[in-house]
């Protein structure tokens, strides 16, 4: 698989009532580290006609929505990288190329879940260094989507669908699976 392939993971769980016999399936559809503007668009049209025909009940957006180049500390003293509107056109392009469509074909009864990666962090590192940037730089805000439905999951936290935790993979060292230890 090309490192530039979108990657998103299709979880199909069953739900135990309490004498253990199963009552539901639900399936649900993560997708991890899109890094807008960055995202390959075949894919990102290929994962829209996927769920247009298998309709989830849980839609996980898995962190790193954005790639933030813009407000990087990474990119920091490197003008090249900070192009004037950058922030509000990355904002405004993933309203208009991922978020307004995803929504138009998700079930209205889809459980939404929005996970904060490490590269959405940069907002919170910009801030700290300018605090007076404090409720401008805010992609939650600025794209409603608490007002939207969009369940948010702080960084470094899992969210827990059935016995599966889902977490960005930011927390993990490579030394075993440390989820557990996260709530």
């Amino acid at each position: 698989m090309r490192d530039s392939t979108r990657k998103y993971l299709i979880l199909t769980l069953e739900r135990h009532s309490e004498d253990n016999m199963a009552d539901k399936i639900r399936t649900a559809v993560a997708d991890f580290d899109k890094h807008y503007p960055l995202y390959d668009k075949p894919t990102w049209e290929a994962e829209l006609d996927f769920l247009k025909s298998n309709p989830p009940d849980v839609y996980i957006f898995g962190g790193d929505q954005f790639h933030f180049d813009e407000i990087s500390h990474h990119t920091k003293g490197k003008p090249l990288y900070r192009t004037r509107r950058a922030y509000a056109n990355s904002i405004e392009g993933f309203e208009r190329d991922i978020l307004g469509p995803l929504e138009r074909v998700l079930p209205k009864v889809c459980e939404k879940v929005w996970i904060i990666g490490n590269h959405e962090r940069f907002e919170q590192d910009l801030i700290e260094e300018h605090p007076e940037l404090e409720n401008v730089i805010d992609h939650v805000r600025l794209l409603k989507l608490v007002e939207r439905g969009w369940k948010i999951i702080p960084l470094g936290h899992a969210y827990v669908l059935g016995k599966l935790k889902v977490i960005h993979g930011e927390v993990l060292s490579g030394i075993g699976n440390q989820c557990g230890t996260f709530p």
